[in-house]
């Protein structure tokens, strides 16, 4: 039980009874709408949706808010123009300060009980960007206001949702205050089934919340207790015990040897859509041969299981090596890639690239972004389209060639023109480290060290681990690490 307090009332809320009732009724949140006012002013209104009788807020400014009385607060039991509005004109804000809140939209009470029942979203997080100027400074909606905020249902779909989806409206949100296991699966497995083949491991220890942001980071497995570097010729890696994927057990043999790098991934779990917008604010990492994966990836794959033949959208990626070339182009972390992927051979066909002059995308935070709809994909950084990508004239699979044989052409082709990306698909984020696709074979590092593997060599990840003297030094930032990640419906 979560204790929440507002004004001078305590109420106790099941938080985990609220998120069951949630995943079970298919309830769909709807848009928290926060403005802020000049010169002081904030007025919080979410649309009135059926069964709901109060609107219950608590808010910090630039602070967390646990589940005590906010700076700002209220608890709301009258709509108005169909709209539950809390209106506070005392409460004064700034261009940048962040609004840390709870939400309980109350469906009532427990029969013989003071406690609320309802729908609970705990530590949401807002941004103010501009004050407005409003007229007149009350609690109620004006009539342009009230048209702004009417519901526009969407294209948008959201798996296992019943209720009407507004265009504009916050379908997934998450700030990474805590990792949530009822929200993201922490996977534990050997990705030996993954096209790319990365010389990787997925365990639970590499994935942790710190700082209000999610930190996936990769490490030597011969660091782990009761493992040494020849370890890795003579241990069994047993991840049984939590595995979530087809393969967690593995002895190694001969130049087969156990993957030599721990590193994490997490998945949205109960959470897939098709069409919307996606915003992740995201750091890449900076180590040779490192390089994390801001994907969406299919829920069910309908067009196939192999070689990405239901696709796989990356949004942003970035290599994590200093220095990386090859005929004089350069591919380390100055270079953003992103774009849809469908084809294992063809990987690269609809793939682009953004070269930052003088930094690398690793130094700083940056906010990535992909606008998905059924007639094209749009990718941005820092609110700048960069990708702009429309089916040809027999859908997207028009756009590769003959020679690209791993493509499900027929099936494709009497899908709709975005096929595979006309399906659900979830969140996926993760990283990893070398691998068969990412790192072309005539790459050099600094003092044009070669790549030290060839990637369809049987002994690749063997070579990629001796070389460790080379690589190993220069992972001075082997993380990835995200701020928050926002899903808002077309």
């Amino acid at each position: 039980m979560t204790r929440v307090r507002v004004g001078c009332v305590h109420l106790l809320i099941a938080v985990s009874t609220v998120w069951v009732t949630q995943a079970q009724m298919g309830f769909v949140f709807p848009p928290v709408r926060i403005q802020a006012f000049s010169p002081r002013g904030i007025r919080v209104s979410v649309p009135d949706v059926e069964g709901i009788t109060a609107l219950l807020f608590d808010g910090n400014i630039n602070k967390r808010i646990m589940y005590d009385k906010g700076d700002i607060h209220g608890f709301v039991t009258t709509k108005t123009n169909d709209y539950w509005v809390l209106d506070d004109p005392t409460v004064e804000l700034h261009s940048g300060d962040v609004i840390n809140y709870n939400v309980l939209l109350e469906t009532g009470r427990f029969e013989n009980s003071p406690i609320l029942n309802g729908h609970f979203k705990s530590q949401q997080r807002h941004v103010v960007f501009n004050l407005e100027r409003r007229s007149p400074p009350d609690s109620s909606l004006t009539v342009a206001e009230s048209k702004n905020i009417k519901c526009n249902q969407s294209v948008t779909v959201v798996f296992n949702n019943n209720t009407p989806i507004c265009s504009g409206q916050i379908i997934f949100e998450e700030d990474f205050g805590t990792l949530k296991e009822d929200v993201w699966q922490i996977e534990q497995y050997i990705p030996t089934e993954d096209p790319a083949y990365p010389f990787v491991s997925y365990q639970r220890s590499a994935v942790s919340v710190a700082n209000m942001a999610l930190h996936i980071a990769a490490k030597l497995q011969q660091t782990e207790p009761g493992f040494t570097s020849s370890s890795l010729y003579t241990f069994t890696l047993d991840l049984t015990d939590g595995c979530t994927g087809k393969m967690c057990k593995k002895q190694p043999s001969g130049a087969d040897i156990l993957p030599p790098v721990i590193s994490g991934r997490i998945t949205s779990k109960n959470f897939a859509f098709k069409y919307g917008t996606v915003i992740v604010r995201a750091k890449m990492p900076k180590g040779d041969w490192l390089y994390p994966e801001i994907l969406l990836q299919p829920l069910i794959r309908n067009y196939g299981d192999t070689n990405y033949a239901s696709g796989i959208i990356n949004i942003a990626s970035a290599r994590g090596n200093e220095y990386l070339v090859a005929n004089s182009k350069d591919y380390g972390r100055h270079v953003l890639y992103a774009g849809p992927i469908m084809d294992l051979k063809c990987r690269e066909q609809l793939l682009q690239n953004k070269i930052l002059v003088n930094k690398s995308w690793a130094d700083n935070f940056h906010e990535y972004s992909l606008r998905w709809t059924p007639q094209y994909l749009t990718f941005s950084v820092d609110k700048e389209d960069w990708i702009h990508i429309e089916p040809g004239a027999r859908g997207l699979v028009s756009r590769f060639p003959d020679n690209c044989t791993d493509l499900p052409r027929e099936r494709l082709a009497s899908s709709s023109e975005l096929a595979p990306f006309d399906d659900l698909f979830h969140i996926s984020l993760g990283l990893a480290v070398g691998g068969s696709t990412e790192f072309k074979d005539d790459l050099t590092t600094k003092a044009d060290w070669p790549k030290p593997w060839r990637n369809s060599a049987r002994k690749a990840m063997l070579n990629f681990w001796k070389d460790i003297d080379a690589w190993y030094p220069t992972w001075k930032q082997p993380e990835l690490l995200i701020d928050y990640i926002k899903v808002i419906a077309l």
